[in-house]
C-alpha cells in the first residue's frame, strides 16, 4: 500500500512539473507579451518575419504562447497571456518588478527592491529586508501601439512622508509640518556584469536614502524575493520569463539563472516544464547577446 501511494506521488509531482498544451484556435481577442511587445495572435503573427509554429500551454497560473521557427523548431519567443485587456501596462510593468525584486548590497548596506518575503528562520535570526528603494516602485514607460517600452528610468518614494518636527522657513503653503510629503527619487538603472548600476538622477530636498548610498553606485543581487527560495535569481523556476525582459539582464545574470535552475536539480530530479522553457530562452537571448558582440 505505501509502495502504490509512493507512485501516486510521484505521479502527481511528474503531472505538476509537465505542461498542458491547449488545443484548438488561439481566441483573437485575448492580448498576450513578451514583456514589452504586446497584441492579439494576429498581431504576433504580423510581427513574425519568418514562418512560425504556435503551441500553447496551460503552465502552473500562467497561459504561454511558444512561437518557434517552423523550420527549424528553435525558439523565436514566449508571450504570456494577459488575464485583462484593459491593464495589459499594468501586467507588464509587474512582470518586470518581478524580475527586478530581491535583496541587493554593496559596501554601503543592504537594499530592498519590491516586497521580500523572509522564512521563518530569517524573521528569528533577524535578517534585514528593509533599506530603500523599497517596495513603492513604478518604472517609466512609453506606451505605443506595437509596444510598453520600459525605460531605464525607476522612480521610487511617491509615498514617503518626511519626518520633521520643525517647518523649514522656505516651506511652502500647507507644509504640515512632519508629515510633509517628500515626494519620489528617480534612479537610473541598468544591469552590467558587476550588478544593477545605479545613478541617482533626482532626489527631493532634505530627504536621506538609506543606506547612503551616493549619487553612483553598483548594489549585487543577493537574494530572491521568495519565502522559499533564497537564491537571487529563484525566478528561473518559478514563472514563465520572456525574452524583452531578459534582454535587460547582463550575460552575468543570465548564467546565474541557468546556473540556478540546474542546482536546483543535483539530486537528478526533472526540470519542470517553465525551467525547460525558461533554459531554452535565456540560452537564446545569451546567444543573441553574444553575436551582437
Amino acid at each position: 500500500m505505501k509502495r502504490i501511494m509512493a507512485m501516486i506521488g510521484l505521479m502527481a509531482v511528474v503531472m505538476t512539473m509537465s505542461a498542458q498544451e491547449i488545443k484548438g484556435p488561439v481566441p483573437t481577442d485575448r492580448m498576450w507579451h513578451a514583456g514589452m511587445r504586446y497584441g492579439n495572435i494576429e498581431q504576433i503573427k504580423e510581427r513574425s518575419k519568418v514562418g512560425i509554429r504556435l503551441n500553447r500551454y496551460k503552465m502552473g497560473d500562467w497561459e504561454v504562447l511558444v512561437v518557434r521557427n517552423k523550420k527549424t523548431g528553435s525558439l523565436i519567443d514566449v508571450y504570456r497571456c494577459v488575464q485583462d485587456n484593459s491593464y495589459y501596462v499594468e501586467e507588464i510593468i509587474n512582470a518586470y518588478l518581478s524580475l527586478l525584486s530581491g535583496m541587493y548590497q554593496n559596501e554601503t548596506g543592504i537594499s530592498t527592491f519590491g516586497s521580500v518575503k523572509l522564512s521563518h528562520e530569517e524573521i528569528m535570526n533577524s535578517v534585514y529586508a528593509g533599506g530603500d528603494p523599497g517596495g513603492d516602485l513604478m518604472p517609466k514607460v512609453k506606451v505605443t501601439g506595437e509596444e510598453v517600452n520600459i525605460t531605464d528610468i525607476l522612480q521610487w518614494g511617491e509615498r514617503r512622508v518626511i519626518h520633521r518636527h520643525d517647518t523649514p522657513r522656505d516651506a511652502p503653503p500647507g507644509w504640515g509640518g512632519n508629515g510633509a510629503m517628500s515626494g519620489p527619487t528617480t534612479w537610473k538603472i541598468h544591469f552590467t556584469d558587476a550588478g544593477l548600476s545605479v545613478e541617482e538622477v533626482n532626489a527631493p530636498e532634505r530627504v536621506k536614502t538609506d543606506p547612503a548610498f551616493g549619487k553612483k553606485f553598483v548594489l549585487k543581487k543577493i537574494r530572491g524575493p521568495y519565502e522559499d527560495s533564497r537564491e537571487p535569481w529563484a525566478i528561473a523556476s518559478k514563472e514563465p520569463l520572456v525574452r524583452d525582459l531578459l534582454k535587460l539582464l547582463a550575460p552575468r545574470q543570465l548564467n546565474a539563472m541557468l546556473d540556478e535552475i540546474k542546482k536546483c536539480h543535483t539530486d537528478g530530479s526533472q526540470l519542470t516544464s517553465i525551467e525547460k522553457l525558461n533554459r531554452e530562452l535565456i540560452r537564446s537571448v545569451l546567444a543573441s547577446k553574444t553575436t551582437r558582440k
